[in-house]
């Protein structure tokens, strides 16, 4: 099965198509990278500006067509907590999916969210073990999924 999976960052969007096979490692077979920074697009409110979500568009979108082009069987795709958490967010997921037919999936913990766990409020390492760690392994067992690819900016390390 080859098998393309969507991240769509904060910075940057990537594509990773994979050959995968049960009981097997993925081998992967090519990656596009592609530039967002979707915070220069944030407002004040922090909704994201017109000019970012078209921009979120259209970087699904060209990943959707990449993915496409590299005949893969199925694509998972993620979408980071700036998007998610953005006032503006669910609409803008709705438009993606609307435009490129992509689903972004995301998940935020809870437990997290209802306590109010911040970097700030909480510390840097309680808020990345919360917030993205516990919620990782949430969304895996949401999803049941059978394996993650995964990686972190040098500041999550």
């Amino acid at each position: 099965m080859r098998l393309g999976v969507l991240d769509v960052g904060s910075n940057t969007v990537n594509l990773l198509v994979v050959d995968a096979h049960r009981g097997a490692r993925p081998v992967p077979q090519s990656s596009h990278k592609s530039v967002l920074r979707l915070m220069r697009y944030l407002e004040p409110s922090g909704q994201i500006s017109p000019e970012g979500v078209r921009a979120v568009v259209d970087a699904v979108g060209a990943g959707a067509k990449q993915a496409a082009d590299a005949g893969i069987d199925e694509m998972l795709a993620f979408a980071t907590s700036a998007l998610r958490e953005a006032p503006n967010g669910p609409a803008v997921l709705d438009l993606v999916a609307a435009e490129t037919g992509v689903q972004l999936l995301t998940h935020t913990n809870p437990d997290g969210l209802r306590e109010g766990v911040g970097p700030f409020s909480h510390g840097a390492a309680v808020h990345t073990d919360i917030m993205k760690t516990q919620a990782l392994r949430q969304a895996l067992e949401q999803h049941a999924f059978d394996a993650a690819i995964g990686g972190a900016r040098r500041d999550e390390e």
